[in-house]
């Protein structure tokens, strides 16, 4: 079992030269946490100056891998909240697949420390009736808290609800006995010049770069067919009522996501 060393800090969100001079002087060590190919925004930690130095006179910080508490949360609970938070922000077949296999991997690992990581979890609809501008619709989004097992179910049934849609209209879309695909035509002005579409955000930079590059398209997660995964998946978990599986869809899924967990253990 690893040994982890834990230090403890906070967020800090009073950047620059100033600040930080003025958090050095009350005993704190300002850090970032970067990003790994700039996926996200870095995160701007303190950590108390004598923890710090207390572990590093040891000779622990040269030796051990560190674990950090930010206000309380420890990495695992930052990053797997993280992950459900921005699980549909993942773009490109290969990074879907990718997180997708990994999500339900970690679902079935049977690691102890999971089953207590709250993450976030359904948006709660607001009553309000009144006029909801841009401005108040991003500050009143309030959202339950779940089990990251429980979320993760919840993200996997939606996965495969997608991929499956998504498989039954490349089979719609194709042609067989022309071996082609069959073009939709629009009416006339039903169209957009494709700067008009950059500029509203309809296309976004997916990693197209995925099918010219043969080590991806060689990659054996590549080939999966994620809906069929999934269905594997769902069965086995059913099967071996995996993590309380079963009792997660009875007691947590809404109707919809009931239904597609049904459709794919009937197909």
């Amino acid at each position: 079992m690893v040994n982890f060393l834990t230090l403890n800090g906070s967020i800090r969100s009073d950047l620059g030269s100033a600040n930080t001079n003025r958090l050095r002087k009350q005993g704190f060590i300002p850090a970032v946490i970067y990003r790994s190919n700039n996926d996200g925004e870095n995160i701007y930690i303190s950590i108390p100056k004598k923890d710090f130095d207390k572990e590093y006179l040891k000779g622990g910080i040269q030796i051990r891998p560190i674990e950090l508490n930010i206000d309380g949360k420890s990495g695992l609970e930052i990053i797997l909240g993280a992950w459900c938070e921005h699980y549909d922000s993942f773009q490109g077949v290969y990074k879907t697949k990718l997180c997708t296999i990994a999500l339900s991997k970690l679902f079935t690992s049977g690691d102890q420390n999971l089953q207590f990581v709250m993450v976030q979890g359904d948006l709660i609809m607001s009553e309000n009736k009144g006029i909801m501008t841009r401005s108040k619709s991003k500050t009143a989004k309030q959202y339950n808290q779940l089990p990251f097992y429980v979320k993760a179910v919840k993200l996997l049934t939606n996965e495969y609800q997608r991929s499956s849609q998504e498989e039954e209209s490349y089979v719609e879309g194709y042609d067989e006995e022309e071996d082609t695909w069959e073009e939709s035509v629009g009416e006339e002005g039903d169209f957009k010049y494709l700067s008009e579409i950059v500029d509203y955000g309809y296309i976004e930079d997916d990693g197209g770069y995925e099918e010219e590059d043969e080590d991806i398209k060689n990659d054996p997660i590549y080939q999966i067919k994620i809906n069929e995964y999934l269905q594997d998946f769902f069965r086995k978990c059913a099967n071996e009522n995996t993590n309380n599986f079963m009792g997660i869809c009875e007691q947590y899924l809404n109707d919809s996501e009931k239904k597609i967990i049904e459709g794919a253990l009937k197909a």
